[in-house]
């Protein structure tokens, strides 16, 4: 069995609407055969789609390193964004409209 390591020349693609493909590019440049049915590529497709899916989550992780929320409420005092944290609601009666 190949690895991913020995076919450098693989294009690996997860498309929106399910369909993945796998080509050798080196063997193949037009992307005519799609080996990603083959049990010859089945670990190499596994090995990619491992690949794929964490650094999908890497870049989304960096992509929002630095939006953090701010724990301090508008004032940067209190509990605001921490577990358990609740907003506090007027009663009822603050919003009691009458016409």
């Amino acid at each position: 069995m190949p690895s991913f390591k020995s076919l450098p020349y693989n294009r690996y693609c997860r498309y929106k609407n399910g369909v993945n493909v796998l080509y050798n590019i080196k063997e193949d440049p037009l992307e005519q055969v799609n080996l990603i049915d083959s049990s010859k590529y089945r670990d190499i497709v596994r090995e990619l789609d491992q690949i794929m899916i964490r650094e999908i989550f890497e870049s989304i992780q960096k992509a929002n390193d630095e939006k953090l929320v701010n724990h301090g409420g508008i004032s940067g005092e209190g509990p605001f964004g921490e577990c358990g944290w609740k907003r506090t609601y007027p009663s009822k009666g603050a919003f009691d409209v009458r016409l």
